[in-house]
């Protein structure tokens, strides 16, 4: 359901490494057959990485064939260079002495005016989407909670192609206290709770104190769905994000998914730019 061959990740910036092309998920959404979600579960596409703003492939060759290989398959549904997607090369950031080349965007992101970009020495190339810091403040304005930053998380929870379609499921009892805006979960009874669902996953918060609801006592022992699990102190209250799991006899297994609690937005990145703007 969760587990494909693109990496969701929890940050604004994503790298440009090697050969590489960006595509506007705006452009997927409207030219992609059945969309985003398809475009990211599809078994055609690998070695690529994204944040429900921007989809990143990266091919370590100088000539990337499997790169030229993607495009083959969108421009006839539509897309063109610039307007919906950009290519090009990881640009070097120091010089053959060693020394920092001067911090500047990189060359061939600049046709795409939905792509920002930034070379520097210390954090090599990397490129976000335009609308990400706007989208994001807008969200955070959104949550109506008295703290918004325990909530965080949900951000990216609504950009992920696959999760934005799925809600969580709780049992009425069984919980320490936690905040969740309550048009993310179902309060259902046991028998719903341990039903497998493709479009509801059941809820679980983990501490330091272990798993609540214990899930032996909630889940049936030939349960093969997933779980999520809400990581959270029961002391100080600090929420570190949710994860997807897949169960094995009563216990978490593989963890599949994890979206971090936080802005995804590093202060390093814009500290550049103020540089590069002055």
């Amino acid at each position: 359901m969760i587990k494909n061959n693109i990496k969701f990740i929890c940050e604004r910036e994503l790298p440009v490494l090697f050969s590489s092309l960006v595509i506007n998920v705006e452009s997927i959404e409207k030219l992609y057959p059945d969309g985003y979600k398809a475009f990211f579960l599809s078994d055609e596409f690998c070695m690529a990485y994204t944040n429900g703003f921007i989809v990143v492939f990266s091919e370590m060759q100088g000539y990337p064939a499997y790169l030229y290989s993607i495009l083959d398959k969108l421009e006839p549904l539509g897309f063109q260079e610039g307007r919906d997607f950009v290519i090009g090369m990881e640009e070097i950031a120091v010089n053959s002495d060693g020394s920092p080349v001067p911090t500047h965007s990189i060359k061939w992101c600049e046709q795409a005016d939905w792509l920002q970009s930034v070379i520097s020495s210390k954090q090599g190339n990397l490129v976000w989407h335009t609308s990400f810091n706007k989208e994001q403040r807008t969200f955070f304005d959104s949550i109506d909670d008295e703290y918004p930053w325990t909530q965080y998380w949900t951000f990216w929870y609504m950009n992920h192609p696959v999760l934005r379609d799925i809600k969580f499921k709780k049992l009425n009892v069984g919980y320490p206290l936690f905040r969740l805006d309550e048009s993310y979960y179902d309060t259902v009874d046991k028998n719903e709770f341990k039903a497998v669902e493709r479009h509801r996953l059941p809820f679980f918060i983990g501490s330091q104190f272990g798993v609540s609801p214990r899930i032996e006592k909630v889940l049936e022992s030939n349960y093969k769905g997933f779980v999520t699990v809400l990581g959270k102190s029961l002391l100080s209250g600090h929420v570190a994000g949710v994860s997807v799991y897949k169960i094995n006899n009563q216990e978490l297994g593989e963890k599949l998914l994890f979206l971090k609690n936080w802005t995804g937005i590093s202060q390093k990145v814009d500290e550049v730019f103020k540089v590069m703007s002055n």
